[in-house]
């Protein structure tokens, strides 16, 4: 692989990651502030922390993948 592949794909895979970071802090503000989903939606604290847990998953995958 050349220098110039090797930075693309660096480069791709760091953007990846601070995407898929600000995607998680900005799920876990929406839910854990229980005037924003939670109030929104109608839900209760297990149900909110449900919908948070279900958010971690693709945030860990994005992290061991790349």
């Amino acid at each position: 692989m050349s220098d110039r592949n090797e930075k693309l794909v660096f480069w791709g895979c760091f953007i990846a990651l601070i995407t898929t970071s600000f995607a998680f802090i900005t799920r876990a503000f929406l839910v854990n502030f229980p005037n924003l989903w939670p109030a929104e939606f109608g839900l209760d604290q297990v149900q909110a922390q449900e919908l948070f847990g279900a958010g971690i998953w693709p945030f860990a995958i994005s992290i061991i993948l790349f």
